[in-house]
């Protein structure tokens, strides 16, 4: 008799409640979610509960589906009332619960309150009862990894106050490189800066408003099958693909060939990423809206029609947008200077500056002379921003004028004050590099990358994923180390090896075998380098120092501090100078 399989739809306080508890079977892969799908997780929530303009929610939120697997034949479980727990295998869904669940453990321990009810409610999501006596229970966390991701995930995210009170600083460099502390690191530097109002916004839609479609099966042929059809089986209905059945479905009678194809090659260029490129559109446009495919239906009103709007603004924007994409290879036909500021662009995390590198590229197409200067503004701008520790949406917010006086057609010049930071927020950038790595172990690697470009004098296509960041002095030097004799002080020690003066960019290997040696053994296996990573000139004064002590820590870091306030026009305050 034909059974069938289970579903409904659930939100995430729902799912993520006292009636289950989820496991990772031994078959699936370890976490490997990048900052990439996380940021754009955290952006997709942020956009959908308003907190960049709350007339501007959206009611719900869909993360797609999930398929459990439930070994016992009980049936689905009762919502509503009594029933008994239910232990569940995850199919389907793995990257997206772990995030989630990443995401509740940082809004849960930013809000330093136990007794609040968001800090209970959040902390239910990561934690269920256990099977012993009433009023005994011992914590048991919701979702139990596997292998090496469960120590991670118990250390870094799981515990009470884990996300904000483990700083990587107390672990091994291999450590920052984890996915999941990395996805963590990035959930804590843009939530920081938030409002703790914000985050409540944002922690009640999760849980509320955020859903899936949750799909049960006890046989696990069945649920393999579905598997495969869930991810293998057909093309997916992309956003673009609803916006050229109504933008081209408005065009008079042969009238389409022209329009069609100019569509079909801005599809072509941008391939996977087309789809990505109208929510830019959008924001170039300063539709604030989260709805894309309602607000490019005002964009087409606006531009008069599908046919000047595919030919005037889509396929124009789309060749700009193909440039921002292919920044990292080498058929680019923009100068060297240019394609630099978009190789550092590329390198961040977000999307935040997209926008208005996408106006500045258009600009240029139609010979705007101050298309260049722009470019490098927006380069300049993006970094400053991430020294500041600041949010997507107050970055976006930041950005926003910018793309609208790029798009009046405003001179450079007049365009001045949109480029200026003001004393207080450079010596909040002082501050912030005081203790870089700290902060964001993940920029202060694109920071050294960009410091190791300007030592060089031009610029070269690396991909950050290839180098690591190393602490000369070692965070935690040995009680009876060479180091400690020449750091005696723990404060002055801790500051020193926290500064900018103190990294160096080696690869993993290097990283693993320098550890807490002694300089000069250090010195040796930055000099003798890896094979398969290439040796940055910004290693170069650490190899030719015939010691490494406070001087030597200092001196280096007065030069790379130098070096980087001449390369982002930052006026930094005396206390960054030292250590």
């Amino acid at each position: 008799m034909f059974q069938r399989l289970p579903t409904a739809s659930l939100t995430v306080a729902d799912l993520l409640s006292s009636k289950f508890r989820f496991v990772v079977p031994a078959y699936q892969r370890s976490y490997s979610w990048t900052r990439d799908e996380a940021g754009q997780l955290l952006a997709d929530l942020v956009s959908g509960a308003g907190l960049d303009e709350q007339d501007a929610a959206e009611p719900d939120h869909f993360f797609g589906t999930l398929l459990l697997m439930d070994p016992s034949p009980a049936g689905w479980p009762e919502l509503r009332g009594p029933s008994t727990p239910r232990v569940l295998e995850i199919v389907d869904g793995q990257q997206r619960l772990v995030t989630l669940s990443i995401l509740a453990a940082v809004l849960r321990d930013l809000d330093r309150a136990p007794e609040s009810e968001q800090w209970s409610r959040l902390d239910s999501v990561l934690a269920a009862p256990g099977t012993g006596q009433p009023g005994q229970l011992p914590r048991r966390q919701r979702l139990e990894m596997r292998g090496k991701d469960r120590a991670f995930f118990e250390r870094f995210v799981a515990v009470p106050g884990a996300t904000v009170d483990v700083p990587l600083s107390a672990s091994s460099s291999a450590v920052g490189s984890h996915p999941i502390v990395e996805v963590r690191e990035l959930f804590l530097h843009e939530l920081g800066s938030v409002a703790p109002d914000q985050r409540r916004r944002l922690a009640a839609y999760l849980c509320d408003r955020a859903h899936f479609v949750v799909i049960f099966s006890t046989d696990m042929d069945r649920a393999h099958k579905f598997f495969e059809v869930l991810n293998d089986r057909g093309r997916p209905l992309l956003r673009s693909d609803i916006l050229k059945a109504e933008v081209l479905s408005g065009l008079p009678p042969g009238t389409s060939g022209a329009v069609v194809d100019a569509w079909d090659a801005a599809s072509a260029g941008l391939g996977q990423n087309f789809d990505r490129f109208f929510s830019h559109l959008k924001a170039v446009h300063g539709q604030a809206r989260p709805q894309v495919i309602s607000a490019v239906r005002t964009l087409v009103a606006d531009a008069g029609g599908p046919e000047p709007f595919v030919l005037g603004t889509l396929a124009p924007m789309a060749a700009a947008y193909l440039k921002i994409v292919d920044s990292a290879g080498r058929g680019s036909d923009l100068p060297i200077a240019m394609q630099r500021h978009l190789v550092n662009l590329g390198r961040l995390s977000g999307e935040d500056w997209v926008p208005a590198a996408i106006v500045t590229l258009r600009a240029i197409s139609d010979h705007n002379p101050d298309g260049e200067a722009y470019l490098a503004e927006i380069d300049r701008m993006a970094y400053l921003m991430r020294l500041l520790l600041i949010g997507a949406d107050k970055r976006m917010r930041r950005f926003a004028p910018l793309v609208s006086a790029i798009r009046a057609g405003k001179s450079f010049a007049a365009s001045a004050p949109l480029f200026e930071f003001t004393r207080e927020e450079q010596r909040n950038i002082s501050f912030n590099l005081k203790a870089l790595w700290r902060r964001s172990p993940l920029f202060s690697k694109l920071i050294l990358l960009r410091l190791s470009d300007e030592i060089d004098g031009g610029f070269a296509r690396r991909d950050p994923a290839h180098w690591s960041v190393e602490h000369v002095l070692p965070q935690r030097p040995a009680i009876n180390s060479e180091w400690r004799r020449l750091f005696p002080d723990a404060e002055s020690r801790e500051a020193m090896t926290q500064c900018l003066g103190n990294l160096v960019l080696v690869s993993q290997r290097q990283n693993e075998a320098a550890r807490n040696q002694d300089f000069e053994g250090k010195r040796e296996i930055y000099e003798r380098g890896d094979p398969n990573v290439p040796t940055l000139n910004l290693i170069d004064d650490v190899v030719a120092a015939r010691q490494w002590g406070p001087a030597e820590v200092l001196a280096r870091e007065n030069r790379l501090l130098l070096l980087l306030s001449r390369s982002l026009r930052l006026q930094l305050a005396a206390p960054a100078l030292v250590c």
